[in-house]
């Protein structure tokens, strides 16, 4: 499986939250990017940090995105389902 990249990922993460996983990557212009593992596709893109995001986690219900970033800031995203 291939995924559509506009610039380079600094960090990625999958998640099997969902019946459909899912792979989260954040970019280094702070970029936070999610597709379905099943397809390939982009889900969506989220500008996180103004620097470059350097970690994310998902928690384990699949409800709460963490990203963290060079530029000091910790983001918590809540997940529709």
């Amino acid at each position: 499986m291939r995924f559509p990249l506009r610039e380079e990922l600094s960090v990625l993460k999958m998640s099997n939250a969902y019946s459909g996983a899912l792979c989260i990557g954040g970019t280094k212009s702070g970029k936070l990017m999610i597709w379905q593992t099943t397809t390939g596709q982009l889900l969506g893109e989220e500008e996180a940090h103004y620097m470059g995001v350097t970690d994310l986690d998902i928690s384990s219900n699949g409800d709460m995105l963490i990203t963290g970033g060079k530029d000091s800031k910790i983001k918590v995203y809540i997940i529709a389902k």
